[in-house]
């Protein structure tokens, strides 16, 4: 039997992709599995080499193997993927690697209903052989697959937003993950070129989205993620779906907007805390401070006036005088041998001061004394305002100078 023309396989191509977009259900029931022959197959697959493969019922299938023909579905990560004819008969399946080198590549055979046999266990990738004729290249950029997420791994439940531009609309979008055994596949709208999926991906296997347009044209690479998280991947009230681009992207914004609004206020809210704790800490302790060690003790104080004494010899006896403000209204004191001053006190005398006013330093210079009428005696007491210079005693001047010549 002569193997199908180049067109025929073309169209058949173009069937799978639109029945597959359009018929299979959201998740594709598994009737067959398919394997490499060879058991010990690498991940790198040497270019335009050919390797057989075995198709085998699904267990919960019966003797099933699917409708044939059979197509494999190179799924290009880094590349464009692309549908190739690999047999008509179960028993008698082959396909030639004829991607480019270096492409990284995930598998799935489907049968002519578009019914997958799972997806390969590995990802493989496409390395130099012992010929190279058969690959073929496709260089076009215009219809392309991105991916909005930043990081390289997603929350169960989770949005992953797809970007689609160019091709022809309507798109469908087809998400797998390895070692699956099945695909899901979903029609998008006439006018839309986004789809949000909420991430229900086993954790811990990478998920893989694929984009074709309506002619069966797939977009330049596929979008890959790490689901992680919870294996509870119902997620309640939660759906995927398409809209366009403008509004996602809008709703996005929205949602980081609000979340940075979320996280601005909770730190607001711990600065505001930090600073009331550590204020009120501070003046706590200011406050122990001034209780325990700043506040003045009340003291215990007696009125003491001092005064000073001075010695003389024993014809001069002693004087003692009150030490107050200099020039300021002295107290009579009265001199004398054993006679003390008006007023009496228990007090200790201390020492004159040289400074201090009414002291007596000698009697030359600071005093004399003389006789008044009554016969009483006074002191005169000379200011050192004028310096040490000799100085003369007047008389004052109410004695009576008749008494003076008389005597």
């Amino acid at each position: 039997m002569d193997p199908p023309s180049a067109s025929f396989i073309l169209q058949s191509t173009l069937f799978i992709l639109t029945v597959t977009a359009l018929v299979v259900p959201t998740h594709a029931q598994k009737t067959f599995t398919w394997g490499f022959s060879n058991k010990q197959i690498p991940t790198d697959l040497l270019a335009c080499t050919d390797f057989p493969i075995t198709i085998e019922p699904a267990t919960s299938s019966g003797n099933l193997t699917g409708i044939p023909p059979y197509y494999m579905i190179g799924y290009a990560i880094n590349g464009i993927s692309r549908t190739t004819f690999v047999g008509s008969n179960a028993s008698s399946v082959k396909w030639t690697v004829d991607f480019p080198i270096g492409t990284k590549l995930v598998l799935s055979v489907f049968d002519s209903e578009g019914t997958s046999g799972g997806i390969s266990p590995n990802e493989y990738t496409v390395v130099g052989g012992s010929s190279t004729t058969c690959i073929i290249n496709d260089a076009k950029r215009d219809f392309i697959l991105t991916s909005n997420s930043t990081g390289d791994t997603i929350n169960t439940c989770d949005p992953w937003g797809l970007r689609i531009k160019g091709g022809v609309k309507p798109y469908s979008v087809t998400l797998m993950q390895i070692s699956s055994p099945s695909i899901t596949n979903v029609t998008m709208g006439p006018n839309d070129d986004a789809y949000t999926y909420r991430m229900r991906g086993a954790p811990g296997d990478r998920m893989i989205a694929v984009v074709n347009d309506i002619t069966g044209r797939f977009a330049y690479q596929a979008a890959t993620i790490m689901p992680k998280g919870s294996t509870d991947v119902d997620c309640p009230g939660l759906s995927s779906m398409s809209g366009s681009t403008g509004d996602f992207d809008r709703q996005v914004e929205e949602a980081h907007a609000a979340a940075e609004a979320k996280d601005r206020h909770k730190h607001t809210a711990i600065i505001a805390g930090t600073v009331v704790a550590v204020v009120a800490l501070f003046f706590a302790t200011l406050t122990m401070w001034y209780f325990l060690w700043y506040r003045p003790h009340p003291i215990q104080t007696s009125k003491v006036e001092p005064y000073c004494q001075t010695h003389t010899d024993g014809a001069k006896g002693s004087q003692r005088f009150k030490a107050q403000e200099a020039g300021v209204g002295g107290e009579t004191v009265q001199l004398g041998h054993g006679q003390t001053s008006s007023e009496s006190s228990d007090q200790t005398p201390i020492n004159c001061n040289p400074s201090l006013p009414y002291v007596e330093t000698s009697e030359a210079h600071t005093a004399s004394l003389g006789t008044t009428v009554a016969g009483q005696l006074e002191v005169i007491i000379q200011h050192r305002d004028g310096g040490t210079g000799c100085v003369r005693e007047l008389p004052p001047p109410y004695v009576d100078r008749t008494l003076q010549e008389v005597s």
